[in-house]
């Protein structure tokens, strides 16, 4: 039995017009006018012989003229069926979705993973019969909105497939499904199959379930499987800047994060690291299994401005994430506010300015790469908060609400604040005004005082502090200073349940506690850097310490473009005021392009970054000229190879779907794919004919009439 289904069966209600011809007929239906004549026997047959026709002939009239009715009524409401006939073959369209992300460049013997998913799509084109039509997609294009409409050439699409590449950008099947959708919906066919041509890794079907379930009712679905059974891989995971206030001539540290699957546990790993397109020295590493290896690099930028740094690896089998890029801004300066009561006899800033801007030689000659300037609480304005990078708030007594909140804007907007506990501070006020304000509330408290700073000979030292970062990682290495050789006479007992403890005392208590407050830094040191409770100024690492805390607390640069994932819009803000402006970006490979920008534009989109590396934009407005260096970096996910498994596959899909590996595809027939056949076709050319036969019939009806009125 024949499967019978329509496309739009709500047009089935204007069958109701059926009745139409019937109430027209019963209208109009006019009686004969009555006629005496002769009883004559021969005529009265007569009359009832032609009598008969004519009711016969105005009943198939009305017969033909509903059927006429349903037929259109029928075909506009779209019949599909599973048979077929020579007036409506059985038809159906192939789309293929080819996944292109990063991970399809895996080699896979003498070919990948892509290679592999164009050959099977090469495949079923093949065995399309003639008047199927075939559509390609991939899923780059998906998410970045470009596709095609179905096409009944083969060669056509044959001729894409051999364009294709793999590209930087993730898989997101997703998009690709409701893409999918749309190019059905144009397709001149009434059924179809959607090919799913991927490595299956489990992050490409994401944790959304039903991403299928918009296309068409009569579409089958295929996932095809071309990823490997086994896959092994040494690729970089991250790269993450560690120095929070690069400044030229100052050692800039990055952490990247490598990762190995499927290796031997201790295999030597050789790494390299590019700065500014420059190859800088390498070297070999131990990669952990499993799980992840941390390697640090340092290098020394000799001016400001923008610059960018690279990651790499030897190439292997899966060449995406041999490579990972960061650009940073290297400031020429930074501001620092020492904030601190004048009434005292002895200040905190007669030691601190010299270690924060120490001379580099007997002349007196300073790098000014710290530029410290010393106010009173009452002199902490606005203006000078937004021009600042980093406050010292240096054994200030007490604090206002209005100065406190100030100072928790100053953090939240990306600020960095040191806080020394002296002997003038009151723990009450700290407890209830200020430190609430400047971090979360209860995540630091200040307790009880210790120590006698008139005993000497009694002192604490630091004993533990956390090297495995900023800001005391430099301190891991002896040449840069011995923390446990300052001794503190007297300190504060800090409780800091809410915050990171990053150096802690002899007896265990914290010495000093950092945590995040919005886009900023906060650090509280126990105890002031003073003579009074320390002996830190006559230390030769006091100077690499308030360095340290400086450079880790100081506000970083304030990025126009932040690095970007691949696949992500390329756009920037601009002042809109002058009125010539130009646009220049150089991609990655040396690809340029150049453009002016529309007058009045507040907002430049360039596109999205396809590729993976270093964009170098310049924007002149007015005569000036901005540059600004970003990277755009495949996401991580992307290339981890564990695949779905099926029940993940199937909850995505949200309906039926066969899963096949990419060996079993050729056992796929093409009459195992839906058809069916337009029937709106065979009713139209039927419902003419009919037109036809009726109009013959009232035809003949109005020229016998005539004789007769005659």
């Amino acid at each position: 039995m024949l499967g019978l289904s329509f496309l739009h069966p709500y047009a089935l209600a204007a069958l109701a017009a059926v009745a139409v011809p019937i109430i027209i007929h019963l209208w109009g239906r006019q009686r004969a006018p009555e006629i005496l004549f002769p009883s004559l026997r021969l005529l009265q047959q007569a009359q009832r012989r032609t009598s008969r026709f004519v009711r016969l002939r105005q009943l198939l009239v009305l017969l033909l003229r509903m059927l006429i009715i349903a037929l259109l009524v029928l075909a506009f409401a779209g019949p599909i069926s599973s048979g077929g006939c020579w007036l409506a073959p059985r038809r159906t369209t192939a789309l293929l979705l080819l996944d292109d992300s990063s991970s399809m460049a895996l080699r896979q013997g003498t070919r990948t993973s892509f290679d592999l998913a164009r050959r099977a799509a090469a495949r079923i084109i093949q065995s399309l019969s003639a008047g199927d039509e075939a559509a390609l997609l991939v899923t780059s294009a998906a998410e970045m909105g470009s596709q095609a409409g179905p096409t009944r050439s083969p060669a056509a699409v044959a001729r894409q497939l051999e364009r294709l590449a793999v590209s930087d950008v993730s898989a997101r099947l997703d998009g690709g499904m409701a893409a999918a959708a749309d190019l059905l919906a144009q397709a001149g066919t009434p059924s179809g199959a959607v090919f799913v041509l991927t490595d299956c890794q489990a992050t490409a079907f994401g944790a959304s379930a039903g991403a299928a379930r918009d296309l068409p009712e009569n579409t089958a679905l295929f996932i095809v499987d071309v990823g490997p059974a086994e896959w092994r891989n040494t690729g970089w995971q991250d790269l993450q800047l560690l120095t929070n206030f690069p400044l030229p001539g100052r050692p800039v540290t990055v952490r990247a994060t490598l990762h190995t699957h499927g290796w031997e546990a201790g295999r030597r790993v050789a790494v390299s690291l590019t700065a500014d397109g420059k190859p800088q020295p390498g070297r070999t590493v131990t990669a952990q299994q499993p799980g992840p290896s941390f390697v640090q690099f340092q290098h020394v930028f000799a001016s400001a401005g923008e610059h960018w740094l690279a990651v790499g690896l030897p190439p292997d089998d899966l060449p995406g994430d041999d490579r990972r890029y960061l650009s940073l801004v290297v400031r020429p300066s930074a501001a620092v506010l020492v904030v601190e009561t004048p009434a005292k006899r002895r200040r905190p800033s007669e030691f601190l300015v010299p270690a924060l801007n120490p001379p580099l030689d007997a002349r007196g000659d300073r790098a000014d790469i710290l530029r410290p300037k010393v106010v009173a609480p009452s002199e902490l304005s606005a203006d000078r908060l937004a021009a600042a990078d980093l406050v010292i708030w240096a054994d200030v007594p007490t604090c206002d609400a209005a100065t406190a909140q100030a100072l928790g804007d100053f953090v939240r907007r990306g600020g960095g604040l040191l806080v020394l506990l002296g002997s003038a501070v009151e723990p009450a006020t700290y407890n209830s005004v200020f430190l609430p304000a400047i971090c979360a509330a209860g995540r630091i408290t200040i307790g009880e005082r210790s120590g006698d700073p008139s005993q000497r000979e009694r002192y604490f030292a630091i004993t533990e502090f956390d090297t495995s970062g900023p800001p005391l990682a430099a301190f891991a290495e002896p040449q840069a200073g011995d923390l446990s050789s300052i001794h503190f006479f007297a300190r504060w007992d800090l409780h800091a349940p809410g915050a990171t403890v990053r150096a802690s005392f002899d007896d265990g208590s914290p010495a000093l506690v950092e945590t995040s407050q919005g886009q900023g830094r906060v650090a509280v040191l126990s105890l002031a850097l003073d003579p009074a409770w320390s002996d830190a100024p006559q230390r030769a690492v006091f100077v690499p310490l308030v360095h340290r805390l400086a450079y880790h607390l100081a506000r970083g640069a304030t990025r126009a473009i932040p690095d970007l994932a691949t696949g992500r819009e390329i756009a920037l803000t601009l002042s809109g005021a002058a009125r010539s402006r130009r646009v220049r970006l150089r991609r990655p490979g040396g690809v340029e392009q150049q453009r002016p920008i529309e007058p009045g534009a507040r907002r430049l989109r360039l596109g999205p970054a396809r590729r993976r590396g270093i964009y170098d934009l310049a924007v002149e407005e007015g005569g000036t000229v901005a540059r600004h260096v970003f990277a755009a970096n495949t996401p991580t996910p992307e290339f981890d190879l564990t695949k779905a498994p099926p029940e993940a596959i199937r909850r995505w899909a949200g309906r039926p779907v066969r899963i096949l590996p990419v060996a079993k595809l050729a056992e796929l027939s093409a009459a195992a794919l839906p058809r069916s056949a337009d029937l709106a076709v065979p009713l139209l050319v039927l419902a003419a004919l009919l037109l036809a036969v009726e109009s013959a019939l009232s035809l003949s009806r109005r020229r016998s009439a005539k004789p007769a009125a005659e």
